[in-house]
């Protein structure tokens, strides 16, 4: 070969490695403005989630229901997703489940807090009423009434907690 050949050759090599670089870049461009649409359509939607199982959850099962929402991951809604690039489902999937868990713990948190208030003013409750029927009734009949009292109290405690693992067990099967 002639150094004219090699010369062409050579330059042929060049811009063919250049084209190719240009279009491996249009590419990852492309694949980006994918996963960024993907992104913000995954916060929009997001956005529009209720998360009332979770402060349901929370209001049953107190703390639990608070450490469950960090265990359980969202479920992507698989519809709007049909026909979509790689790249778009990725950003999609990680901004919906990023927002979505968000309001999972937060509504789990709030119901926990619903269930505490309403655990310490039940309390306060039974203890005016305690107070109140020990100084209605004799020295004697005080004590029968408080025995009585919480003896109830630990029985329905009893209940509760069997109930609550009961719960747990059925959410452990699931998840």
């Amino acid at each position: 070969m002639n150094i004219i050949s090699k010369k062409l050759l050579s330059i042929l090599l060049v811009i063919s490695i250049f084209l190719m670089s240009t279009k491996a870049f249009a590419l990852e461009e492309e694949s980006f403005d994918d996963y960024s649409r993907g992104k913000e359509d995954g916060r929009a939607k997001a956005e529009k989630y209720g998360a009332g199982g979770f402060l349901l959850l929370g209001c049953v099962l107190s703390w639990l229901g608070f450490m469950i929402s960090f265990v359980v991951d969202p479920a992507v809604p698989q519809n709007e997703l049909i026909g979509k690039s790689e790249s778009y489902i990725l950003g999609y999937t990680s901004a919906y489940k990023e927002i979505v868990k968000s309001k999972n713990i937060n509504r789990a948190l709030i119901g926990s807090f619903i269930n505490t208030g309403v655990v310490v003013i039940g309390g306060i409750g039974l203890f005016a009423f305690m107070l109140s029927e020990t100084s209605k009734t004799s020295s004697t009949g005080g004590s029968n009434c408080i025995q009585s009292i919480i003896q109830s109290m630990v029985d329905k405690a009893c209940a509760n907690a069997c109930s609550m693992s009961l719960v747990a067990r059925i959410f452990s099967i699931k998840f």
